[in-house]
């Protein structure tokens, strides 16, 4: 759903419980009974009464509301604000290998800390080796390049 300041949230929460919690945080008790119906026409004025409720709310505002209570809402992030969230940190998802910073291994282990000696490589830096190992004409290959199919090549 998007904020006034044209960020957005996600809304995820099925158990009654978070429905509450929901209505509550955004003073829409009255719409309760519309979240907890079963019908998809209700689900879909509520949808619709939500769309505008949080489109007339701004980002921060929304943050500190639904840190408030467990309302299974949560921001949409940034690629950066998503690298230094406090779950990515604590668990130390980001590693640098040769001053390359990029997602380390989501296994650990209780007894060794992983060692990473390899970083991933630039946005189409294997693009000659996909086209040989999957047989694609110079055409074929440029049509995909064209369509986007291996992200923003920037390094041509």
């Amino acid at each position: 759903y998007e904020t006034a300041d044209g960020r957005y949230f996600s809304v995820g929460g099925l158990e009654p419980p978070f429905k509450k919690a929901l209505c509550e945080l955004l003073n829409m008790q009255d719409d309760l009974a519309l979240l907890m119906s079963m019908k998809v026409a209700d689900q879909q004025t509520f949808k619709e009464k939500l769309t505008i409720e949080l489109k007339s709310r701004n980002y921060d505002d929304c943050l500190a509301l639904f840190a408030r209570a467990d309302a299974c809402v949560e921001p949409v992030l940034t690629l950066k604000e998503a690298c230094q969230h406090e779950q990515i940190v604590s668990r130390n998802m980001i590693v640098e290998v040769d001053g390359t910073k990029q997602v380390g291994s989501a296994i650990k282990m209780s007894a060794s800390e992983p060692i990473f000696t390899t970083k991933g490589g630039h946005i189409g830096e294997h693009n000659e080796l996909l086209k040989t190992e999957f047989g694609y004409s110079d055409e074929q290959f440029a049509q995909l390049t064209a369509a986007g199919a291996f992200g923003a090549n920037k390094t041509k």
